[in-house]
């Protein structure tokens, strides 16, 4: 029997194939909508839909093109499913009618109920030449084309309208039922303000299985309310608590309820749920538009018609989802707030910025009077002052930055803090390289004299000698900074931040921040470029002076504040790359806690071990005339140099002796 069935649909496609072959451009199109039963008034609004485009297509073509609405008489899934495939078999059978009576098929939609049998369907019209898409649930069935709201997104818009009504959160239950649909919508919702993270479903009663029973949902949320104390809203993914019958049943279950304050949320496209939040019976309401998916479906078939035809059409891609919306209606009660406007000041935050410069300033002058104090004493000399100098400035000059980055509009006008804007990068850049620039040349004398050493001649190093590199990266950096500032100066702004609040407002909130003129990236790469590669030319002097003894482990702290500024400008800077520039307040807290990280390493390692030395010289009785000084106490073969400004002599004991014109020792 079944063998026979196929080949009576074989045939009866070959006849529809043929038929279709044989129409021509003008001639009327007859398009079938199929849906899934004709109870459900949700497809009665898609039979409107698709009658209305029928007649707008046929007025604005000339063609007469006619929606044919059809469905199962019951909802009652024991017979829907057979009911659809007789209509369907049907349709197919009147268009292959030979005796004149045949009514011609262009096109249909259908409502999947079964997947299986769904599927079994389409094959079988598609098979038949005629065009075929599916609309509300496809079951995953493949087609041409589908027409339908997202499930999920439903239920996702569905949690939005709680979290508008209710932004305070608390517990809720989910009513939904056995349908795949139904519980998807449910599923939406509950990912949604999972992660939203104020509202939490009491699993204890949720989710309710209303069982397509308006009394029996009824019946569960009243145990569910009682049961759970203070319950805030009752989610429901489907129409089976509010449609009729059972729409005076609902109202009492809300009457009854209303001094516990519970919000409900009903995701439905029924009559009743637009009359119930008319009535303020339902405070949230998220439908589906039945009447633009009927419209829109006849709209795609008709053009898969005409393509058949061989008429051109925009055309789409095969297996193409066309989307319907949603419409979300909210009931603004006591609740509905005006918008808060959040300006993102970084108001307290920079009590932070000001202690830690604070700090900075103190240990700075406490380093600075010790060097000036005791700048004739052997431990003092032996590290040249000149340099020890240059790094209190650096130090003093990149903590300054923490100033003008503390600046925002709050108190300020937008002008002034463009001119902090700019300040910011020459403190940075200035100090930060003084500092580099001067463990550099401290490092590169070092290696020199060693150099010397080992050829076991005479040389003259000097200041000026060691200098140099200082000077050129100075002249770069201020040259950069002064091109920068006078043709691509920073300007400060407040812009709105992106994103909405829960009722849809955009720009909740503003941030102020600097924003680079569209020509300063150049200047800004090219003063990152300039301090990374003078950091790694004096990571380079550190390690050829790695094996270096000095009588004060000078070489031995100048490597950890090496290492301690290369880690922290590149975390810095990867930091910075990953935060969103419209976070402020965080930006302005992991730049001004690296600056103090860096001054901090700096002073602490270079000068506090010195000032330990000079506090155990001092007590034992050391002098400035201490026969065992040393340009850095290098240990090495005895050896001998001169030059006109001074004289530098090996002892035998290996620590380099140097003697200046007016016989007072200093230690190179």
């Amino acid at each position: 029997t079944t063998e026979v069935q196929n080949t009576q649909n074989t045939k009866q496609a070959k006849k529809v194939w043929m038929s279709l072959v044989q129409r021509g451009a003008n001639d009327p199109y007859r398009l079938a909508v199929v849906a899934k039963d004709l109870e459900n008034v949700f497809f009665h609004d898609v039979g409107r839909g698709c009658r209305d485009r029928a007649a707008s297509l046929t007025a604005a073509s000339g063609v007469n093109v006619t929606c044919v609405f059809m469905g199962s008489p019951t909802r009652n899934d024991e017979f829907r499913q057979g009911n659809q495939t007789a209509i369907v078999e049907d349709l197919l059978l009147l268009a292959t009618l030979e005796d004149g009576s045949g009514l011609p098929l262009d096109g249909m939609v259908i409502a999947v109920v079964e997947a299986e049998e769904g599927a079994r369907l389409i094959e079988m019209v598609t098979g038949a030449g005629v065009p075929t898409i599916t609309f509300d649930d496809n079951k995953g069935v493949d087609s041409q084309a589908y027409i339908g709201q997202s499930h999920l997104a439903a239920g996702i818009e569905l949690a939005n309208s709680l979290l508008r009504t209710r932004p305070e959160g608390g517990e809720y239950v989910i009513v939904d039922r056995s349908s795949n649909v139904i519980k998807e919508v449910a599923a939406g919702a509950r990912a949604r303000l999972a992660e939203e993270g104020s509202w939490r479903e009491a699993v204890s009663v949720s989710p309710i299985n209303n069982k397509k029973n308006g009394d029996i949902a009824h019946e569960l949320i009243y145990d569910a309310i009682e049961k759970v104390p203070g319950l805030g809203a009752v989610i429901c993914a489907g129409s089976e608590a509010i449609k009729d019958p059972f729409t005076d049943g609902w109202r009492r279950l809300v009457n009854d309820h209303r001094f516990r304050d519970v919000t409900f949320v009903v995701s439905s496209a029924k009559p009743a749920a637009s009359e119930l939040i008319k009535e303020g019976y339902i405070d949230s309401l998220v439908s589906a538009q039945p009447f633009v998916m009927g419209s829109l479906a006849i709209d795609k078939l008709y053009e898969l018609a005409m393509e058949k035809r061989g008429l051109e059409t925009a055309g789409f891609e095969n297996g193409t989802w066309f989307r319907t919306p949603l419409v979300s209606n909210n009931v603004v009660g006591a609740r509905f707030q005006n918008p808060t406007i959040e300006n993102n000041y970084l108001g307290s935050l920079v009590i932070m910025g000001y202690v830690f410069f604070f700090v900075i300033v103190a240990l700075w002058a406490a380093c600075t009077t010790v060097v000036v104090k005791y700048r004739k004493k052997s431990v003092i000399r032996a590290s040249q002052p000149l340099f020890l100098h240059l790094i209190l400035f650096g130090a003093l000059a990149l903590g300054s930055a923490i100033i003008p980055l503390g600046f925002d509009d709050e108190n300020l006008t937008p002008a002034q803090c463009s001119i902090a804007c700019m300040a910011v990068p020459w403190l940075l850049s200035i100090g930060l390289n003084i500092i580099i620039s001067a463990l550099y040349a401290k490092t590169r004398r070092i290696n020199m004299i060693m150099m010397a050493s080992r050829s076991c001649r005479m040389v003259a190093i000097t200041e000026r000698d060691v200098i140099k590199p200082f000077a050129l990266l100075m002249v770069i950096t201020v040259t950069i900074l002064t091109c920068w500032t006078v043709l691509a100066p920073a300007d400060y702004a407040r812009r709105p931040s992106t994103g909405t609040d829960h009722w849809n407002r955009t720009y909740k909130s503003f941030h102020g921040t600097c924003y680079d003129n569209s020509r300063a990236l150049p200047y800004r790469a090219s003063l990152y470029a300039v301090a990374l590669v003078a950091l790694f030319c004096l990571a380079l002097e550190a390690f050829r002076a790695r094996n270096v003894q000095t009588q004060y482990a000078e070489s031995t702290y100048i490597a950890i504040v090496i290492f301690s500024l290369l880690q922290t400008v590149v975390l810095t800077t990867v930091i910075l790359a990953i935060i969103d520039p419209q976070n402020t307040s965080v930006r302005y807290a992991v730049l001004v806690i690296s600056i103090f990280i860096i001054d901090m390493a700096t002073l602490t390692l270079i000068f506090i071990p010195k000032f330990h030395s000079l506090r155990v010289a001092m007590a034992a009785g050391a002098s400035a005339t201490s026969s065992n000084g040393g340009t850095e106490g290098l240990k090495m073969q005895s050896y001998k140099l001169q030059d006109i400004g001074e004289t530098a002599m090996a002892n035998r004991n290996g620590i380099i002796d140097s003697k200046n014109r007016n016989g007072s020792i200093d230690e190179h």
